[in-house]
């Protein structure tokens, strides 16, 4: 009914109660912005970019140029709010680095020493897994920094408005992909037969999808179940005792299940369907990020991604302000 008048423009709705009921529980702002941003870039911005001649009518609006908007609030946001948050609280990393050899102390009845050995093993166990797989020691650093990063904004986005749309943008690979290109561990075109390569793309797209829930390492499923407890009175030592002992027992069941599943079905016969037996296509996103396309990079480049992201960073720490 609009589009003679506001082509490209984004008016459909759907009514669901439990997001429904999340607004209502949702701070003003939260709720405003949401409606800003709806306004600006799905009401606005299409018809304004099909007229200029940016894009044709029927593209790719969220990822389409000179305001790739998805780009910046699911890559360039992330990025950018948690180097902002991390540097706000620089004050608490230097104390807790004090606790290794200093004065030990505690939060919700957690002793930070033993908490900081917790992420030490966890690293090393991350970083020697994957490289044992024949993933390069570089790029397995990488990965995790850019993981980690993106992961504060989703968890804290996940503590805050409840599981739903946080860190299911598959941008994570995206992120560390041009530096293994660069060092000549795989090539700037596809398709590429690179052992490191194969290995950077299982690992990382496991980790920039709604799967992160049940990712071993993630900050977001794992920050909801804290947030959770912690509103709600109970023993945070418990709780993380609890994560811990799912974590040991669901984990290995996941890694079984899922390699008998890639050999009995075939990891390329699995990449057919987005609603498989993997949801999201994530074996078709981890092919097409070098392996057998280059089609899962947004934009269509690793620069012109990188430079939308970064305008974001930009934006989204302007706005701290």
């Amino acid at each position: 009914y609009t589009r003679s008048i506001l082509p490209g423009a984004n008016f459909m709705t759907r009514f669901n109660l439990y997001v429904t009921v999340l607004c209502i529980l949702m701070p003003y702002s939260a709720v405003v912005s949401m409606l800003l941003g709806w306004l600006v870039f799905q009401v606005i911005y299409p018809p304004l970019g099909i007229a200029a001649g940016w894009f044709p009518e029927g593209a790719n609006y969220s990822l389409s140029e000179p305001m790739p908007w998805n780009v910046w609030l699911t890559s360039g946001f992330f990025l950018g709010l948690a180097v902002y948050w991390l540097w706000g609280m620089r004050g608490r990393f230097i104390r807790a680095l004090g606790a290794l050899g200093g004065q030990d102390y505690t939060v919700n009845g957690i002793s930070m020493r033993w908490g900081l050995a917790g992420l030490g093993i966890s690293t090393l166990i991350f970083l020697g897994v994957w490289t044992a797989a024949g993933m390069n020691i570089i790029m397995a650093i990488l990965l995790l920094i850019f993981y980690t990063l993106f992961d504060i904004t989703a968890g804290k986005r996940f503590a805050a408005f409840s599981p739903i749309g946080a860190g299911c943008a598959p941008v994570v690979p995206m992120y560390a992909w041009p530096a293994g290109a660069a060092m000549g561990l795989w090539g700037w075109t596809p398709p590429s037969t690179s052992t490191s390569l194969v290995m950077y793309s299982i690992a990382s797209q496991g980790m920039g999808h709604c799967f992160s829930f049940t990712n071993s390492l993630s900050m977001t499923g794992m920050g909801y179940i804290y947030k959770t407890a912690y509103d709600t009175g109970s023993d945070m030592k418990e709780t993380l005792m609890f994560l811990i002992t799912l974590l040991v027992v669901s984990v290995p069941f996941l890694l079984a299940f899922s390699t008998w599943l890639d050999y009995h079905v075939g990891f390329t016969n699995l990449a057919e369907s987005s609603q498989s037996a993997v949801g999201g296509n994530y074996p078709g996103h981890t092919l097409n990020l070098g392996i057998r396309t280059l089609s899962g990079y947004w934009l269509g480049s690793p620069s012109a991604f990188w430079t939308q992201t970064l305008i974001g960073a930009a934006i989204a720490i302007i706005l701290q302000f």
